[in-house]
């Protein structure tokens, strides 16, 4: 224990042993702390994410708890292809990959229909109650009443001479049902009076049925679709007059063609808001099944139909159509687009953004439970604050951007937020 020549004093040969081992091992941490400080350095200084996560993989082999971490970080941090997907798509991998056989000129359509979509749409063009009825009003100016009815065709008007003149209408009429279970039931009415007045008029259903030309879906021979089933949607959306039972039942006839095929086949792949809606209109239906009369007896201010008009006055600026054409644009422009980096997160979590002369979109590994994701975090202006609410984003991970306009990051940020309608 002296640094003279010759030391007065020896430790023991096992103590002496002891001592060397320790000094060992301090030396052999203090590398792995030069090592592991070294490597966090390097997470600032790297330009790739490659080279990014290159680095992580030399901490996640450290000897510190900090290692653990990095190891998730890294495992969470999927190939371009994916993070693109999860940007574009929502993760959706086979739709990122099929964007090169996009079509922008028409909506897609199934290859051909099923059985099913031939037995579906059959039923709603051979419904009498959905196509054929007319309201009738029959009012006697004279004592003041009115009632109404159900016909299966206009009456007829025949008119009589006379000193005083006469009108009789003439026609098979049915009482409007007032439970589920009623059946319609048409008797011969002979009907006139000089006070008597008739206004007859298409039901709402044979309207909206004229309008949706669900005819036009398919050819004459039933073996391929000629229109998208997506656009008869847009237009039950924003039909605002019909009573919301009938769309809701026309609604969930038309899903059940959509649910009949892939929704990549009709290029819903593209529509998450659409997804979205089908979940919510599922969460609605529970309450109660719908049946083709249901929108004849149930008066518009009942409960069921309350629900059904505050799912669909959400949706009345809704446009399927324009979702799938605007998404497949975005989509695009993220293929063509080279992932970048923004930035990292230290070891205390404070987010470290390179300099940018603009906004940026921030792709980052979050948690989620206890599982480590990849997930679309928020937009930064300029001075790297968050635009809105930004995800809180683990230690390690890096901050990936893809440099798009400021509208297309708007978009794609809505694309990835829960939706908010009912």
């Amino acid at each position: 224990l002296s640094e003279n020549e010759h030391p007065l004093l020896q430790l023991p040969p096992s103590e002496a042993s002891k001592i060397s081992d320790l000094v060992a091992k301090v030396e052999e941490l203090q590398s792995h702390i030069e090592d592991a400080s070294g490597n966090v350095k390097r997470l600032a200084e790297v330009e790739s994410l490659d080279n990014y996560k290159a680095v992580l993989s030399l901490m996640s082999a450290g000897k510190f708890r900090e290692s653990e971490s990095a190891q998730l970080v890294f495992d969470a941090i999927p190939d371009d292809d994916r993070i693109k997907a999860k940007l574009a798509f929502r993760g959706d991998l086979s739709a990122y990959l099929a964007l090169a056989k996009v079509n922008y000129l028409e909506l897609p359509k199934p290859a051909a229909p099923s059985q099913d979509d031939i037995d579906v749409i059959d039923n709603l063009l051979g419904s009498d109650v959905l196509n054929k009825l007319w309201d009738v009003t029959i009012r006697d100016n004279a004592k003041g009443t009115k009632t109404k009815y159900l016909s299966k065709s206009k009456m007829t008007r025949i008119g009589a001479g006379g000193p005083i003149p006469r009108t009789t209408w003439i026609g098979k009429l049915s009482s409007y049902p007032t439970r589920s279970y009623d059946e319609l039931s048409y008797d011969q009415k002979r009907i006139s009076g000089q006070s008597i007045t008739i206004d007859q008029k298409p039901t709402e259903a044979s309207e909206m049925m004229e309008s949706l030309q669900i005819n036009d879906l398919m050819n004459a021979q039933g073996s391929a679709f000629e229109e998208s089933v997506v656009t008869l949607m847009d237009l039950i959306y924003k039909d605002q007059n019909s009573h919301p039972l009938l769309k809701a039942y026309l609604y969930g006839q038309l899903l059940k063609v959509v649910k009949n095929h892939e929704l990549s086949d009709w290029g819903l792949n593209y529509a998450p808001e659409f997804m979205n809606d089908m979940m919510a209109y599922r969460e609605v239906e529970v309450a109660g099944r719908l049946g083709e009369m249901d929108w004849l007896y149930r008066s518009r201010e009942d409960e069921t139909s309350k629900r059904w008009k505050k799912f669909f006055d959400a949706r009345k600026d809704t446009s399927i159509t324009q979702e799938i054409r605007l998404n497949q644009e975005m989509a695009v422009t993220v293929k063509n687009k080279p992932i970048r980096l923004a930035g990292y997160v230290g070891v205390d979590g404070k987010l470290e953004f390179t300099n940018s002369d603009s906004s940026r979109i921030i792709i980052g590994v979050c948690k989620n439970g206890d599982v480590y994701e990849m997930k679309v975090c928020g937009i930064i202006d300029k001075d790297n604050q968050w635009v809105g609410e930004g995800a809180e984003i683990m230690p390690y991970s890096p901050l990936i951007t893809i440099e798009v306009s400021s509208d297309v990051q708007k978009h794609l940020l809505k694309l990835n937020t829960e939706s908010s309608k009912p």
